[in-house]
């Protein structure tokens, strides 16, 4: 599922505005940015309810500039590198494009101060964003946030539907019942409401539409190893009645 470019697969968290902002915003920080963003669950979109949106994106870039970027093998690290040069450059063109097509860049775009050797990008954040943009139509595949604006749970459901991707997303709201009746309305393979990334062996991962290719985990998992056939058992008794239509018995 790794990719570079145009995605394979293709996530994102909706932030309602009854949300917990204490715990929707650590979450959704831990939803892009673990493992440097390359991750093809990766919560890359964050679509906000507008009631929301101002103290969600002034919080959100706090905490993301908390994010420690460094060596992987040190204690203290909390992003590491990406994974090569290539996909720094991927990452980098799109930040580009990003600021090209006017997103407003709220945190990070560029190298980490002091890290002059090796594949690492800052955390980063875009605001004003719409989704016909390419930042919000490709998987990046590195920690590049787009937050985009809604204006209520229709307009969540409709853009978090507006592509042709389909993995994996979270929504964040103190009514669970109204979580879960947007979790069934998105199509996306898994959903979470409040938590992100949780992955259980007994139960099904994979994407709609063009993200994956069938099912992981549990025995819809096992059944990708299985071949299907269907045997027809007739009774062995007289001729059936339609034997006359083919041997004018």
């Amino acid at each position: 599922m790794i990719t570079s470019g145009p995605a394979s697969d293709w996530s994102l968290t909706i932030i309602l505005e009854d949300a917990d902002l204490d715990t929707a915003v650590r979450g959704a920080a831990f939803g892009m940015f673990w493992h440097s963003g390359q991750v093809c669950m990766a919560g890359t979109r964050i679509l906000v309810a507008d009631g929301v949106y101002d103290e969600f994106v002034d919080r959100f870039v706090d905490v993301t500039n908390t994010i420690k970027v460094g060596n992987p093998m040190e204690m203290t690290t909390d992003m590491g590198p990406l994974v090569s040069g290539a996909q720094l450059a991927n990452t980098q063109s799109f930040v580009k494009c990003a600021v090209e097509d006017g997103c407003e860049l709220l945190s990070g775009g560029s190298r980490p101060e002091g890290l002059p050797k090796g594949y690492f990008h800052e955390p980063t954040i875009f605001g004003n964003v719409r989704n016909d943009m390419k930042i919000a139509r490709e998987e990046i595949f590195g920690p590049v946030a787009a937050i985009i604006r809604v204006h209520d749970d229709e307009e969540a459901i409709r853009v978090a539907n507006d592509s042709d991707y389909g993995l994996a997303g979270g929504v964040w709201t103190k009514d669970l019942e109204r979580g879960v009746s947007i979790a069934k309305q998105v199509d996306a393979g898994t959903m979470w409401v409040n938590d992100y990334h949780m992955l259980n062996m007994k139960y099904p991962f994979g994407g709609y539409k063009q993200s994956g290719i069938g099912r992981e985990l549990g025995p819809w998992g096992l059944s990708e190893y299985q071949q299907l056939k269907h045997i027809h058992i007739g009774e062995p008794s007289s001729p059936k009645p339609y034997t006359s239509l083919l041997f004018g018995a």
